[in-house]
């Protein structure tokens, strides 16, 4: 019985102190990979991804005028139907943020001088060059400008251009605590899209 005894002390004294330096190895982040705990803990983290695309989709949500249905093609290429242009614009924002939401979010992110909140101080001289170069104040003008012109009857496209902001945010709100794998990977949430953000985008 001693012996067992002391064999089972044995083991505690080695599986113990490996059980804690695991623990705390998967909840430090390292070389910018956040903490794999959270990463690869069941129900969250790389199993809360969105799952496929479907071929065919019918968007039914307030706010639309008519029918919208998005077919993607075997290449899986988005053909969308509408009867009302600002829908088609509604679509495409959504389409586009199904299929490229981290890459738009990084080049907002890159012309705002925001990489650096997400991918750490290595980014921050290309933030600081962004900043100075003054896009994102050009673009937050132009939207000014826009607006206005949009008020007194001079542009007449600007709704179609707020759909395809609305469209993108619907895909957004509809992740529900999904968000694509690239997110998981730097350990931060897609945010809200604005018009500000398409029009760094053009300036990109």
């Amino acid at each position: 019985m001693k012996n067992h005894a002391k064999k089972a002390v044995m083991k505690l004294s080695i599986f113990v102190p490996l059980a804690i330096i695991i623990m705390t190895i998967f909840s430090m982040q390292l070389m910018g990979i956040p903490p794999l705990g959270n990463l690869l803990f069941p129900g969250n983290g790389v199993w809360k991804v969105p799952g496929e695309l479907p071929t065919a989709e019918r968007l039914n949500v307030p706010g639309l005028r008519g029918e919208v249905n998005i077919i993607r093609d075997d290449w899986g290429v988005p053909h969308i139907f509408a009867e009302y242009e600002e829908d088609l614009f509604f679509a495409q924002g959504y389409c586009h943020a199904q299929d490229r939401l981290f890459q738009m979010d990084m080049w907002r992110r890159q012309v705002k001088g925001g990489l650096s909140e997400i991918l750490g101080e290595s980014m921050l001289s290309g933030d600081k060059i962004a900043l100075a170069r003054g896009m994102l104040d050009s673009a937050i003008k132009t939207d000014e400008l826009l607006r206005k012109m949009y008020a007194n009857g001079t542009l007449d496209y600007f709704s179609s251009f707020e759909r395809y902001v609305d469209g993108i945010n619907l895909y957004i709100e509809s992740l529900n605590g999904f968000k694509p794998l690239e997110y998981h990977l730097t350990d931060f949430k897609p945010t809200k899209w604005t018009s500000i953000d398409s029009l760094c985008l053009v300036q990109e």
